[in-house]
């Protein structure tokens, strides 16, 4: 046993025999002691004379990338072996403490707890409390990202500004965003650092990448750079059908949890070839066929780790072929590790041609266990029949815009066009929707599945609110939405620019991203405003409210052109006595109320449609209205 691997097993033993119980199959049991809720703290712990004493400090980082976390004790007579430890009791790393002083980093993930652990080593002193001082640092990583040529020079992603790939120090994250590329050898994760440098490097997959290449993939050329690929975007491997000879993904860790990853292409290799791998969530979907068409020439592995396979879920679909009818196959698992296989939840389909699936397409182990939980789902066929799979229907509610709506799915990680078809019924209005989904391809059978269309939501400001545009005020009498669907209604109840003199009431008003319809004239909106000259009323208002002009002395000219205007109220125009002219396009005009006229001068002239003269000859009576109607 080397050195590294005795004190891993001396401080295990350690924690377990302070927690007094045992360790589960796969870590250490962990009982939280406290929280770190800065980057400069100080605990006060007890410092054992018999025993070890162990102590664990809950961490949760908010960005991605390398934490320091440095350590000193008051008193040197005590020695420090800190570690980073999951919740679930996986030993991440350690060290141990020289003279009261230790160091212990690592990558971290936003939003997942870390446990810093703490063992402190008896003193044969009195049993007393110490304090243990901590500093959270963050370093920047020392890994970098290269493209490969065939002649192993490099194209730098941070330096070369690659369209579609950045990489990220800070947070030790390489995002994959819309990136297209015809890569003839490796993209490549390393270090030039002499020391061992222990990492994780994050893949963001964003949007839909597509990597072709003649032979290569994403590897990490440093034993001590994990991989764990992130994000819900797609990542395509595409390799020529007839040269491929390469590994997609090859580094001493990999996990796999969000992204859709897809391998097509010939090989003579493994697909996926790394130390240990563990599957979080996501598909893997690998098509391949033999390299070659010589008979007995050794075909693929689609993942195979050195040391264990973990699946806790995901799906892992792997369609076999060999087009050639002279073609043996040999070395064809779909999951093969030297030490361990669990599977522990999840589904993994094996399809393709009935002459290749049989005898192959196995889950296999050189020198340990296959463990394959009841909960995992595998299904074998040239025509697998999808009746049997789960619809899960990604999008329950959508709200309601006009237009047809085609809620997510996703059935057990098929996708849409390689082994499915997707259509959807009574998807347009508001109520119970309907998709369905058919298999194609490799895949037979229909499910069915609801979503619900819900009415369109006003989220715009609430009745009552006075909004403005920067010339008017406004109060809401209808909500509306800012997509458009629920149109919203106003009121104009004043003037926000005070220094406007001729008034336009616009047909509609956008504020905040909500349209209304202007539909009234509100009470003593612009009463006694003495600059106002003119004002043209749009084209949905039906109502002109009570004082809304009254006593406006300068106010020479009134042109309505809504032609659903109703109603005219009480001194809308009480002693208006300049006012010479009044439009009024509207044949619905059916009240003009008492003194809505008042005041005006016996020359005003009222125009209106011909056919409605007679009509609004009466309608105007009795309103202090003693002009012309025309």
């Amino acid at each position: 046993m080397n050195i590294k691997k005795k004190i891993l097993f001396l401080l295990a033993v350690c924690i377990m025999c302070f927690m007094g119980v045992n360790a589960f199959a796969d870590g250490l049991v962990v009982k939280e002691t406290g929280v770190i809720t800065s980057d400069n703290q100080v605990f006060k712990v007890k410092a054992p004379t018999k025993e070890n004493g162990a102590y664990y400090y809950a961490y949760t980082p908010k960005e991605n990338g390398v934490y320091q976390f440095s350590l000193t004790v008051d008193d040197d007579r005590y020695e420090l072996s800190p570690a980073l430890v999951t919740p679930a009791g996986d030993l991440k790393t350690f060290s141990v403490s020289e003279k009261g002083v230790a160091t212990v980093k690592y990558t971290l993930r936003a939003g997942e707890k870390i446990y810093l652990g703490l063992i402190i080593r008896p003193s044969k002193e009195q049993e007393r409390e110490v304090n243990v001082k901590l500093t959270v640092s963050r370093l920047e990583s020392k890994a970098q990202i290269k493209i490969l040529d065939n002649n192993y020079n490099g194209t730098e992603v941070l330096k070369d500004n690659v369209k579609g790939l950045s990489w990220d120090k800070k947070t030790s994250t390489l995002t994959i965003n819309n990136y297209t590329g015809n890569l003839s050898n490796d993209l490549v994760i390393y270090t030039s650092e002499k020391e061992s440098v222990n990492e994780v490097v994050f893949v963001d997959v964003k949007g839909t990448n597509t990597l072709k290449f003649t032979s290569g993939g994403i590897l990490s050329d440093n034993n001590n750079i994990e991989l764990e690929f992130i994000g819900d975007g797609e990542l395509n491997f595409v390799y020529d059908k007839v040269n491929a000879n390469g590994t997609a993904i090859w580094a001493e860790k990999v996990m796999i949890d969000g992204p859709s990853i897809n391998i097509v292409g010939a090989f003579s290799n493994r697909c996926i070839y790394v130390g240990s791998f563990l599957m979080k969530s996501g598909t893997i979907y690998v098509d391949t066929y033999p390299y070659g068409k010589e008979e007995g020439y050794s075909a693929y592995t689609c993942i195979e780790a050195w040391s264990t396979i973990t699946m806790e879920n995901g799906t892992v679909i792997v369609k076999m072929e060999a087009p050639y009818d002279k073609t043996t196959i040999y070395g064809n698992n779909v999951l093969y590790a030297q030490n361990k296989v669990d599977i522990l939840n999840g589904t993994i389909i094996i399809t393709g041609s009935d002459k290749v699936l049989e005898g192959r397409g196995k889950i296999a182990c050189a020198n340990g266990e296959v463990n394959i939980s009841k909960n995992v789902k595998i299904y074998r066929g040239s025509a697998i029949d999808i009746s049997k799979f789960k619809l899960e229907v990604i999008d329950k509610k959508l709200e309601y815009d006009g237009k047809e709506k085609k809620a997510r799915v996703n059935v057990e990680g098929l996708k849409i066009g390689r082994d499915i078809k997707v259509e959807y019924k009574n998807n347009i209005k508001p109520g119970k929707a309907e998709v369905i989904v058919t298999g194609i391809g490799n895949f037979k059978g229909t499910l069915k599945g609801y979503f619900e269309i819900t009415p369109p939501v006003a989220n715009g400001a609430a009745v009552g609110t006075v909004i403005n545009d920067g010339q008017y005020k406004y109060k809401v009498t209808k909500a509306g939405s800012k997509n458009g669907v629920l149109i919203g209604k106003v009121s104009v109840v004043g003037l926000k620019k005070k220094s406007i003199k001729k008034i336009v009431i616009a047909k509609t008003v956008v504020i905040d991203g909500v349209t209304y319809n202007v539909v009234s004239i509100g009470k003593n909106a612009f009463k006694k405003n003495t600059k106002i000259t003119s004002a043209k009323i749009g084209k949905n208002v039906v109502k002109i409210g009570t004082g809304a002009f009254s006593m406006c002395k300068n106010l020479k000219l009134v042109k309505t052109y809504s032609k659903k205007l109703k109603s005219i109220g009480y001194k809308a125009f009480f002693r208006c006595t300049k006012l010479k002219k009044v439009y009024v396009r509207s044949v619905k005009l059916k009240k003009v109320s008492k003194k809505a006229f008042a005041g005006t001068k016996y020359t005003l002239v009222v125009k209106v449609p011909k056919k409605m003269k007679k009509t609004y000859v009466k309608v105007f009576m009795g309103t202090g209205f003693t002009g012309l109607v025309k």
